[in-house]
């Protein structure tokens, strides 16, 4: 369902918003490594101070596809890197620059801190907060769609 369509829905009648976190799987790294690359607040985890000037997508699409991947050192582009306009040449200037700014991607590895782990992490603090606030919300992938105002209680239980 597209999120037009999921936003025109109710629960019981009352309209809903959703309540994400914006790059959770990053964030997640952040947190488990204790290397975040801000010190209190950041809106975009894709854009630190430390890479002004660098396209967001273009690092977003180097630090999704090392997560999914579990590995850090893409070193040949993948679909996500190509997609994004990225050549090998711009691989190899963007790798210089993104993995010293972001020091958590050193979590990585196969099988034990990739995709598939951090999925688990997620959907365990989604289900947490579900099973904390005992309202009517449901899980889509990163966020949580629930009553609209209840969307601020619901994200800072979220926080």
């Amino acid at each position: 369902m597209k999120k037009e369509a999921r936003l025109a829905c109710t629960i019981a009648g009352r309209p809903v918003a959703e309540v994400d976190v914006s790059g959770m799987y990053l964030t997640l790294l952040f947190a488990m490594s204790g290397k975040a690359t801000f010190n209190d607040k950041i809106d975009d985890p894709y854009k630190p101070d430390a890479l002004k000037g660098v396209d967001r997508k273009e690092i977003k699409a180097i630090i999704n596809s090392a997560i999914g991947s579990g590995n850090k050192n893409q070193r040949i582009p993948t679909g996500l890197i190509r997609d994004a306009g990225i050549d090998q040449k711009r691989l190899t200037e963007l790798r210089k620059l993104i993995l010293p700014a972001f020091e958590c991607l050193g979590l990585l590895k196969k099988g034990v801190c990739d995709s598939e782990s951090l999925a688990v992490h997620e959907t365990e603090i989604m289900m947490r907060v579900v099973e904390h606030l005992q309202e009517p919300i449901y899980i889509l992938h990163d966020c949580l769609i629930g009553q609209r105002d209840r969307a601020l209680h619901i994200g800072r239980a979220l926080q």
